[in-house]
């Protein structure tokens, strides 16, 4: 049996508490394949490359909260073989949680333009019982990690840090490239977004292009990053803001 990780982030309320049972927010088309190709097609021709969806009108912000579901649920759950396994990871240590240093960003995948959602659990060790989607205690638990499938990374330190999304994928035990995302091959893009910080369901900004190393953009609060591989690509501004539960 799992012991219980001492935390100070029960399940949080402000905008973000979870129903009886958390639904996925998904979209209606196929779900990708590793490869990056859908597994289906409503058109028997290739899609020429590069392309994005056409714009339409400014979609409604997503309001984030704590067990659900955000997109497809098909990448996996927690991390890989290759990933965090109790071992220390890019000097990262698995130990009871603290929250001393105690910040959240959010990471958006779409896969061809399907919203895919980020596996929860990554950066738990023998996780314990989840509850109500949300999975708190664990064996030990890395100082960046996610409760849930919301796409919620959750920076837990003993000490102020610049965690970066390089350092979650390698928890995860899944590549992070120019060319391969968690698996999914193809045209690259990626975008993030700002909210303000502190403060309760504050909602991200204009989205920018992100043309950097991915593996070096560091986790601020309240920081969303949108990865993308394609085509087709989703682009602002039919990329939707999202809004962030908790107050950093």
């Amino acid at each position: 049996m799992p012991s219980a990780v001492p935390s100070a982030s029960a399940l949080p309320s402000p905008g973000g508490s979870p129903g009886s049972s958390p639904s996925p927010i998904a979209s209606a088309s196929p779900a990708p394949s590793p490869s990056g190709t859908s597994l289906a097609s409503s058109s028997p021709s290739p899609v020429p490359s590069p392309s994005a969806t056409a714009p339409g009108p400014t979609p409604t912000p997503i309001q984030l909260g704590a067990g659900r579901i955000l997109g497809q649920d098909t990448v996996g759950e927690g991390d890989t073989a290759s990933g965090g396994l109790g071992q220390p990871v890019d000097g990262i240590a698995c130990e009871p949680e603290v929250t001393v240093y105690h910040v959240h960003s959010h990471v958006s995948l779409f896969v061809n333009g399907v919203r895919m959602a980020i596996p929860d659990v990554i950066g738990f060790v023998n996780p314990g019982p989840e509850i109500r989607g949300f999975t708190n205690t664990a064996k030990c638990v890395y100082h960046i990690h996610t409760h849930d499938a919301d796409g919620y990374i959750h920076q837990e330190a003993p000490a102020p840090a610049q965690f970066t999304l390089g350092e979650v994928f390698d928890i995860w035990g899944e590549p992070l490239s120019s060319s391969d995302i968690a698996g999914f091959s193809g045209q690259v893009m990626a975008y993030t977004a700002t909210a303000p910080t502190p403060g309760y369901n504050q909602t991200t900004g204009p989205y920018v292009p992100y043309t950097g190393d991915l593996r070096s953009l560091v986790l601020a609060s309240h920081l969303e990053i949108v990865l993308e591989v394609g085509p087709p690509f989703v682009t602002p501004p039919s990329l939707p803001a999202v809004i962030f539960y908790t107050i950093r």
